[in-house]
């Protein structure tokens, strides 16, 4: 992207409409199974195994395909794309001796 300025305002809003969701659902997922599994309290109601277990499961799949969704776009958006090379000179190459 030729205009940085737009693609940092790209990349913040990004982050704040995906990576933030992304990692409060990691972390809801890793809540669930460590309550579920560490102390088998419940600590969300969730008290039947099954759904206890897919929870974890699904909020964990979940941040993780929203954390690189953020970082996909930031680094495609963010990265510079080399221009077309010079044209060659127009002068003559000297020998060589």
């Amino acid at each position: 992207m030729k205009d940085r300025t737009l693609a940092v305002i790209i990349t913040i809003v990004v982050v704040l409409l995906f990576a933030c969701p992304g990692l409060a659902f990691l972390c809801f997922g890793v809540t669930e199974f460590v309550d579920h599994y560490a102390f088998n309290s419940y600590i969300f109601g969730i008290y039947n195994q099954t759904a206890a277990n897919w929870s974890g499961i699904l909020g964990i799949c979940g941040g993780i395909l929203f954390i690189a969704i953020a970082v996909v776009v930031s680094v495609l958006v963010l990265r510079r794309k080399n221009g077309t090379p010079p044209p060659p000179p127009k002068e003559p190459i000297p020998p060589t001796i």
